[in-house]
């Protein structure tokens, strides 16, 4: 669709598109990793095709949220990790994390980490690097008393 419209926004001289991805995209995410992969890909996908529009009059703003509540926290049994369990203060509402896609969209912003915390966990990305928030994202989004909870184990490398 980001293409099909592209051309249609490119030929018409201007336009805006907005993609979602998530904060899971710059983190590996162990037990989720297909999740984190096509998150990162969506993200790594709109950056190049912001760039391949640079003087189109079209742009794109990826917006990489934090949790979110939604219905399929519960569908998805998520409830029961600790982001949407204890910590599901650090979770947004839907309705507030589509105002910051929209606004991010129509004021031209590239790219919309929403929520500080995130914005603090990508600093920490860039200081302790991959190994760190890999555990981070472990102990996060996984449910404490989950039959496969990772645990270090003779496949961790040394």
């Amino acid at each position: 669709l980001g293409q099909l419209f592209g051309r249609y926004f490119v030929k018409k001289g201007y336009g805006r598109i907005c993609q979602i991805a998530s904060v899971a995209a710059f983190i590996p995410g162990s037990h989720s990793a297909v999740y984190h992969a096509t998150k990162s890909f969506i993200r790594n996908w709109a950056v190049a095709f912001q760039h391949e529009l640079i003087g189109t009059g079209v742009g794109i703003t990826v917006i990489c949220p934090g949790p979110v509540k939604t219905k399929f926290v519960a569908s998805s049994n998520s409830q029961k990790s600790l982001i949407f369990g204890a910590l599901s203060w650090f979770a947004y509402e839907s309705m507030d994390v589509a105002t910051a896609a929209v606004n991010g969209t129509l004021n031209g912003t590239r790219e919309v980490i929403y929520g500080p915390l995130w914005n603090v966990i990508q600093n920490l990305l860039s200081v302790y690097g991959e190994a760190y928030n890999i555990i981070a994202v472990k102990v996060l989004w996984q449910d404490p008393k989950a039959k496969y909870r990772s645990t270090t184990s003779k496949y961790d490398h040394k």
